[in-house]
């Protein structure tokens, strides 16, 4: 079943395969976050965390692309899709908008 018909470009890709956006793997990321600010640098927990990190990271960038800028200090990161800033630290600050080529260009 097609959600939409005829071609668009692809401004934001869902993170579902039924067109749906995914904010519980933005929430997960910024759980994660959240755990690594608070953890000690160097522990078996924080390398757990920064693999789990990672695995959400590679989840996410597997529909949209991606940039990430990391906390040196601790692990954390922050995300950008489309040049936004979708999480930040332990926080969701951005929200996704699914346009298609015709609702963009009205």
């Amino acid at each position: 079943m097609a959600i939409f018909t005829g071609s668009g470009v692809a401004i934001v890709t869902p993170f579902h395969a039924d067109g749906s956006i995914n904010y519980d793997k933005l929430e997960e990321l910024a759980e994660v976050n959240r755990a690594l600010q608070i953890t000690q640098v160097g522990t078996l927990q924080a390398n757990n965390l920064l693999d789990q990190r990672d695995m959400i990271l590679n989840d996410i960038a597997q529909f949209v692309d991606i940039d990430v800028e990391e906390n040196a200090r601790n692990g954390s990161v922050t995300l950008y899709i489309g040049g936004q800033e979708m999480v930040k630290g332990a926080v969701v600050v951005g929200e996704l908008d699914i346009q298609t080529a015709k609702s963009y260009c009205e």
